[in-house]
């Protein structure tokens, strides 16, 4: 099979994981609060990358370098450590946001593809922070998305209705384009799967702190959203990571970038087949749009290919 075709079903196999992990959020929420099923969420994901650690990222032995690779593994290892501790505090807020939106929408489609305007809002934190220019194509993509967020959230009946779960997932969605733009600071001055697996049990960490003081928790309410868990730690993190790992190393970035765009899409699929989501055609129009409207900001118009953006949130 040809390598590239192969990486694309990888990538696509990571939004279809990904998608569904929406899903799998608004199950586990019906019996843990955010912060619970966050510490154990991000836990068994950190557990689930040893393996892939282990395999895929062997340091040389000391004795093996000389003593300029030794410090230069050195200043890695300490940047990635840092850098673990920076984005992982970041992603605390991301993933505490969006689950606590989930919780409150109990709808996989909307947090779906609220959360996925980050791909749009990334360029635009970049200009602000960064100085970095902005293709046109992301100020068309941003307008036909916000058009699709507004027609995704009119109700039949009611009219509009942007209710504080949406509101959290949209702040979420701000967090997840700081994180993307934090990793890129580091660079490649870290160990890739060692900063993945570090901030994983960061955010695990912070996570159980706020759980311990704000929620209750017990061992039966642990076990009643063991699949959920199971799917968002296990299937999200470790399997869909490694797909993605492989998947980037060899796909065309633009073709990878629009593949994840696909993430919302599954979300909504699931939250159907689940019976957590209905759709009226106003709200499938909003769908369509804010899919359109994500597409278009990953694609530069007669100009140089950027990178697609590191989708490491799940």
């Amino acid at each position: 099979m040809n390598k590239k075709l192969l990486a694309n079903i990888c990538l696509f196999l990571t939004a279809i994981i990904w998608g569904f992990s929406f899903v799998a959020q608004v199950l586990g929420s019906d019996s843990l609060d955010p912060f619970s099923f966050n510490a154990i969420r991000f836990g068994v994901g950190a557990v689930s990358l040893l393996p892939v650690l282990f395999f895929l990222e062997k340091r040389p032995k000391a004795a093996a370098m000389s003593p300029e690779e030794n410090a230069s593994d050195r200043r890695k290892l300490c940047m990635t450590l840092i850098a673990a501790a920076v984005c992982g505090t970041v992603l605390f807020g991301a993933s505490s946001l969006q689950q606590a939106g989930a919780q409150m929408t109990k709808s996989p489609g909307r947090a779906g593809f609220i959360t996925d305007l980050y791909i749009i809002i990334t360029p635009f934190f970049a200009t602000l922070f960064f100085k970095k220019k902005t293709k046109p194509s992301v100020f068309v993509g941003a307008v036909i998305a916000l058009v699709g967020i507004y027609m995704l959230c009119v109700k039949p009946g009611e009219g509009f209705s942007f209710g504080v779960g949406e509101t959290l997932i949209l702040l979420g969605s701000f967090f997840w384009a700081f994180h993307i733009l934090t990793i890129d600071r580091f660079g490649n001055s870290i160990y890739p799967l060692r900063f993945s697996c570090l901030q994983f049990m960061i955010v695990s960490a912070e996570s159980a702190v706020f759980a311990a003081i704000f929620e209750h928790t017990t061992p039966a309410m642990v076990w009643e959203t063991r699949w959920a868990i199971f799917f968002c730690g296990v299937l999200s993190v470790g399997i869909a990571y490694t797909l993605q790992t492989y998947g980037q190393r060899l796909s065309d970035p633009s073709y990878a970038a629009i593949i994840f765009s696909l993430e919302a899409v599954f979300g909504a699929v699931g939250g159907v087949m689940f019976g957590q989501d209905t759709f009226s055609l106003i709200g499938l129009g909003g769908c369509v749009l804010v899919f359109i409207g994500i597409v278009l900001s990953q694609l530069d118009f007669g100009g140089k290919k950027e990178p697609a953006a590191d989708l490491n949130k799940k």
